[in-house]
């Protein structure tokens, strides 16, 4: 075998092996308000936009079903605008108030699992940690294994996001 065979063929390896790799991010922020308030407005239908702003528009993103708040509820996130709405069925894996939030979403190129964690680090502030894993399929691992750095940066805004909205809401 001719040492570009043999390149070639460990680069689809690598390529093959990251396609099928779960992409596994976690990101924290610290937030100097209580759990309680941490959880109150994320929890909150209406602040939905505001903290996920950085990457849809915050009018445009919203829960068609808020009040489906239980383990295997399907809530269904829409954005964009009237007529060009994309849907995206979340399905609740895990409430614990004020303890945790876990979901799911499939879609064709990856089944995601995400988690928010509320910590308490004082009777003052907490910890909110975010977890993502994408278990892709095909090709898009490539993809997701490269915008590795890009997905995680969205989080932090995310998150900041977040902090920034709690720590202003009384």
């Amino acid at each position: 075998m001719s040492t570009r065979a043999g390149l070639f063929g460990l680069i689809g390896l690598t390529l093959g092996i990251s396609a099928c790799t779960p992409v596994h991010v976690t990101t924290a922020i610290d937030i100097d308000r209580p759990v309680e308030s941490a959880w109150r407005v994320f929890s909150d239908a209406d602040h939905l936009g505001d903290w996920m702003h950085a990457t849809w528009d915050r009018n445009k993103m919203h829960w068609a079903d808020a009040d489906a708040d239980h383990v295997g509820a399907p809530r269904v996130v829409r954005l964009g605008e009237d007529g060009k709405e994309m849907e995206l069925i979340q399905t609740i894996t895990s409430i614990e108030p004020q303890r945790e939030f876990r979901y799911t979403f499939e879609h064709s190129w990856a089944d995601t699992d995400f988690a928010f964690y509320f910590e308490p680090t004082a009777p003052d502030s907490c910890i909110v940690r975010c977890e993502f894993t994408a278990h892709p399929n095909g090709v898009h691992g490539i993809w997701m294994h490269l915008a590795r750095g890009s997905i995680e940066d969205r989080f932090n805004t995310h998150l900041n996001a977040l902090k920034d909205l709690v720590e202003v809401t009384r």
